[in-house]
């Protein structure tokens, strides 16, 4: 699935025949159309934010049939609002809005789409991502233009809100590895990694200066793949050796902010959407 953003449509691609549908939700009179996170559960449900409706969004690929949960939580309409969010394994939502005037990450009901717990922030106004360790333990995202990440044990009801060593680390988007390890692109120009049970946050360079990460996701063997957002290339790191890999792409500019790693094929194959309209596939060699 994948979303272009700014237009009243979503997109299933199939990477065996090429094949691609798209799915058109009713129009909202007065909203600015376009989705932005696009989440796909253990059902095959599609499960979409609109950013700028404030709406959390169900679609049924097998019937093409939506459903839309409202937030007004999330502020004015056609400002950016609901967005990134994420799931766990039981269905649960996370977002951060703010209840009753205070800045709080909060736990969506996927089925009502009720807000059924909450838990304030005393330092942080907002997380640019939402992420959630596979267990469902921890739940953790970052601020823009900062260095603070908050991190939730929804076990013990626990929140921390933490400081990067860098000062504008700016930790935007990313995702929990299989060892519980949560991990961030630094628009500052570093990995960020946040050990939740440490509390403690590592930063990685890269061997090149003068860059700006937006996404990291690590894949099954443990490997974080990393954007370099204006650089034209893509990095793989590994955590254990610091050992990069770069590949340089064909494009004379290329511009990922989404990428989904497939773990089902060895090597992993890693697909991204490019800010020009197209979407890209990378198969590595080992």
């Amino acid at each position: 699935m994948y979303s272009p953003h700014r237009s009243p449509y979503l997109g299933a691609l199939d990477p065996r025949t090429g094949k691609v549908q798209e799915f058109r939700p009713p129009d909202i009179p007065g909203v600015l159309p376009g989705t932005h996170r696009i989440w796909v559960d253990e059902r095959d449900v599609v499960w979409a934010s609109e950013n700028w409706a404030h709406n959390l969004m169900r679609l049924d690929p097998k019937t093409g049939e939506f459903k839309r949960f409202f937030f007004p939580e999330a502020g004015t309409l056609n400002s950016p609002g609901f967005s990134n969010f994420a799931m766990d394994s039981k269905g649960s939502v996370y977002e951060t809005l703010e209840i009753n005037g205070q800045p709080s990450v909060v736990r969506i009901d996927r089925e009502t789409g009720k807000i059924v717990k909450h838990w304030p922030f005393k330092r942080i106004r907002s997380t640019y991502d939402n992420i959630v360790s596979m267990d469902g333990r921890y739940w953790a995202g970052g601020i823009t233009g900062g260095n603070l990440i908050g991190l939730l044990d929804t076990y013990t009801d626990q929140l921390w809100e933490l400081e990067t060593p860098t000062l504008i680390s700016s930790p935007s988007r990313g995702g929990f590895d299989r060892e519980g390890n949560a991990w961030f692109g630094g628009r500052g120009g570093m990995l960020v990694k946040l050990d939740p049970k440490t509390r403690k946050i590592t930063e990685f360079y890269p061997p090149f200066p003068y860059e700006a990460f937006y996404e990291v996701l690590p894949d099954k063997n443990g490997t974080i793949w990393a954007w370099a957002l204006h650089g034209g290339r893509l990095l793989r790191f590994n955590p254990k050796t610091e050992r990069y890999i770069d590949y340089m792409l064909a494009e004379p500019y290329s511009h990922n902010r989404r990428t989904w790693i497939d773990n089902s094929t060895d090597p992993v194959t890693v697909w991204y959407v490019d800010h020009n309209g197209y979407m890209v596939r990378i198969q590595p060699l080992e």
